[in-house]
């Protein structure tokens, strides 16, 4: 019997035989019962992580890069981090444990960024992101830059289905930018602050699959976007995410591209957004 034991390293709950522990490390024999769980355990050391950035800034007389956080909370720049980075060093810990970080150079106009994420890798594949951020100071980054660097062969993922054309790809850049400077003009300094859309990332993903309402309007340059809205509940509190996605067409049909996605305390802004012509069916995102 004790050799069929689960039980989840935060919680300690024992778990039966129909319910699998979850992994996030390699070669661990840390499981957990659920994704909450494991945000709990590993809280401390994220915490720590976004501490030592704050030191490192403020030993390098450096600002927080404000301007390009909402980077941060796209998906296609986070998918090409984790899975094609320019770098990845790995972290040995006291405990024996590995922390990678991946490196990927971004240019954004004539500008070089530099997003970092630091993870856990399990099966040789990045699992649990502990940390992210952006910069543009290569002394910043040079900071994470520590202990041994490894070679990754870049994994290219090839298929109708998953690459986007990179004249949508330059599309959908010039696109978030004026659709980041309307909801900018429209949002109040006493809104959601921009450092903390990072937190509310879980909420793109739920609002593109089951949004509460859809609506079909034209955005800044004259196209047609889609606009899909959801309304949530954290800790007590209200509020609705909204995102804004563009219609693309390829040999697998049609898909719609999230072009910019944000959550809002504001009733006012969400009048702005929920407008043109209300759509019943739920998009293929």
């Amino acid at each position: 019997m004790i050799e069929n034991i689960k039980i989840c390293e935060n919680c300690r709950k024992t778990l039966n035989n129909n319910n699998q522990l979850q992994y996030v490390e390699e070669n661990s024999d840390r499981g957990f019962c659920s994704e909450s769980c494991i945000l709990d355990f590993y809280r401390p050391y994220m915490e720590i992580l976004e501490k030592e950035e704050k030191t490192w800034r403020e030993e390098l007389s450096l600002s927080h890069d404000t301007d390009h956080l909402h980077l941060l909370a796209e998906n296609h720049y986070l998918d090409n981090v984790l899975n094609s980075p320019h770098e990845v060093w790995k972290l040995q810990l006291n405990t024996g444990q590995e922390l990678f970080t991946h490196i990927s150079v971004l240019k954004i106009g004539s500008q070089d960024l530099f997003y970092i994420a630091v993870c856990t890798h399990y099966d040789n594949e990045p699992s649990f992101v502990y940390y992210r951020t952006i910069t543009s100071s290569p002394k910043l980054l040079d900071k994470y830059r520590r202990n041994e660097k490894i070679v990754r062969e870049k994994v290219e993922r090839i298929s109708d289905q998953n690459v986007l054309a990179m004249e949508i790809i330059e599309e959908l850049e010039n696109k978030k930018s004026s659709a980041l400077a309307e909801m900018m003009m429209n949002r109040k300094d006493s809104d959601i602050p921009l450092e903390e859309f990072i937190s509310f990332d879980k909420y793109l993903q739920l609002t593109l699959e089951n949004p509460d309402e859809i609506y079909l309007d034209e955005d800044v340059d004259g196209d047609r976007v889609f606009i899909q809205i959801k309304s949530f509940v954290s800790q007590g509190e209200s509020f609705f995410y909204v995102v804004v996605t563009l219609k693309y067409e390829d040999s697998s049909g049609e898909r719609y591209l999230p072009v910019i996605g944000f959550p809002s305390l504001d009733d006012e802004l969400y009048t702005i957004y929920a407008k043109g012509i209300r759509v019943d069916s739920k998009l293929t995102n």
